[in-house]
């Protein structure tokens, strides 16, 4: 499996121009533009331009390999497949990625805690629990959590809105775990009744 390094303060510095990279990979994808190619993306970040668009919602991207992923994604296309359990997904990464859930693989382990991940990227989120850092903060009230889905579930609070919806009564929740709640209350009442 290949290992990429993941850093949430993007503090993987080109070499060339100085920007800050969040992983390795993404690093070493910045490095391998020929010069005409990076001179031209440097001029797009800069001025804001994008040289590629999404024909589904478009919106736009820098790399045309973005607009080939968004695409598969939009289209349910998901040529991959894993020759285990028959699952099929958009990218090849992903299907490393349910390999090594699949087989139980956990390579990386946190240094205070022992506990085993699956991913560097979840190791990285982990130890956010330890340092106490949470970096994501509501612009609303100012809250700040350790992961973004965790924000993601607090904006629901200001918003109203309320996706999960119990199929039996109509009533519906901000976050899935009290619909599953909900759920399991309801049949415990009609295994009573």
């Amino acid at each position: 499996m290949d290992e990429q390094i993941y850093n949430d303060d993007c503090s993987f510095p080109s070499n060339v121009c100085n920007e800050l990279m969040s992983t390795d990979g993404i690093l070493e994808s910045h490095r391998s533009f020929s010069e005409e190619g990076y001179q031209r993306r440097v001029q797009s970040i800069r001025s804001g331009e994008c040289y590629y668009s999404c024909d589904v919602h478009h919106k736009s991207c820098r790399e045309k390999a973005d607009t080939t992923r968004r695409l598969l994604i939009h289209n349910g296309e998901r040529p991959c497949v894993c020759d285990l359990s028959d699952k099929s997904v958009s990218q090849q990464s992903n299907l490393k990625l349910h390999h090594s859930v699949r087989s139980g693989e956990r390579p990386y382990s946190c240094d205070l805690c022992h506990k085993p991940f699956t991913t560097k990227v979840c190791l990285m989120r982990h130890l956010r629990i330890h340092s106490g850092e949470r970096p994501y903060v509501c612009d609303v009230c100012n809250q700040s959590f350790s992961t973004q889905s965790n924000l993601k579930k607090h904006h629901r609070i200001h918003s109203g809105e309320r996706p999960y919806v119990c199929e039996v009564c109509n009533k519906s929740f901000s976050q899935q775990i009290n619909l599953k709640t909900h759920q399991r209350k309801q049949w415990r009442m009609s295994v009573l009744m």
